[in-house]
């Protein structure tokens, strides 16, 4: 009797999420990444649709985000480490691909997809008849505040010097009114403005590290849920060879029942 070793039992595909948006445009978009999906998902590995049905349940746009840029997904997809191409598969279907070629992960994708970064920058410059060049957005500068001349209405008569000065009592510095004053004169209790420049910088700094170690989080989150989808998979592909076995073993049963036993017992 041969021996047929069973097929190796492949992972099954994710199943497309369901629908958690809450505005019309929330359901538009959920509609063309439905049809996005079937269109694409043959061409796509394992991680790229595991990212891909995981960007779905992101992509609502809660009401404001009009913009690639302030959405969330555009965010995640600045991490190197997370970024695949299925972040630019949703992002182009959502804001489009010359909006999606003014992101930082353009260049990313563009090295590791050279072919279809070039096709979908050729049809841009075929629809717009204009070449687009990728740029990065400009970091924000601190310019100095314009100045407002007050007027006639607001300002104040001219004062005059009262016979007797009026002494100041120490709980008097601590009223709102001196503490207005002296945030206008330069600062807060002393602080000057070049130290609230870089307070502002430190704390700016300590928003971005708290965003790394949060893009992180979620990006061994999504590892470990590949992880868990590959040993779905080699348990399944256990099960189907286990019950091969037993078809087996219960075929050699049946074999042996119907061999006659001979007489004498030898």
């Amino acid at each position: 009797m041969e021996n047929h070793e069973p097929m190796p039992c492949l992972p099954k595909e994710p199943p497309f999420p369901g629908f958690n948006g809450v505005t019309e445009l929330d359901l538009e978009t959920y509609i063309k990444l439905q049809e996005l999906w079937n269109n694409i998902k043959d061409t796509l590995d394992d991680e790229e649709k595991v990212t891909f049905c995981e960007l779905v349940t992101m992509s609502d746009r809660r009401g404001t985000t009009k913009k690639c840029s302030f959405h969330r997904i555009n965010r995640r997809a600045n991490n190197r480490e997370l970024f695949n191409r299925a972040y630019y598969l949703v992002l182009k279907e959502m804001f489009g691909i010359e909006e999606c070629m003014q992101q930082p992960w353009w260049s990313t994708f563009e090295g590791r997809h050279p072919d279809e970064a070039a096709f979908d920058k050729a049809e841009v410059e075929a629809t717009t008849a204009t070449p687009v060049t990728p740029r990065k957005p400009l970091p924000r500068s601190r310019g100095k505040r314009p100045y407002v001349r007050a007027s006639r209405r607001t300002c104040s008569p001219p004062m005059t010097p009262s016979p007797s000065p009026r002494k100041t009592s120490p709980r008097s510095l601590s009223s709102p009114r001196s503490i207005v004053i002296r945030r206008t004169m330069g600062g807060y209790n002393g602080q000057s403005s070049g130290e609230s420049d870089s307070e502002v910088h430190r704390l700016r700094a300590r928003a971005l590290e708290l965003e790394q170690e949060r893009d992180q989080k979620e990006g061994q989150i999504q590892t470990l849920e590949a992880e868990l989808y590959w040993m779905g998979g080699r348990i399944r592909e256990l099960e189907t060879l286990l019950g091969g076995m037993k078809q087996v073993t219960a075929g050699f049963s049946q074999i042996l029942a119907q061999v006659p036993s001979r007489p004498g017992g030898s």
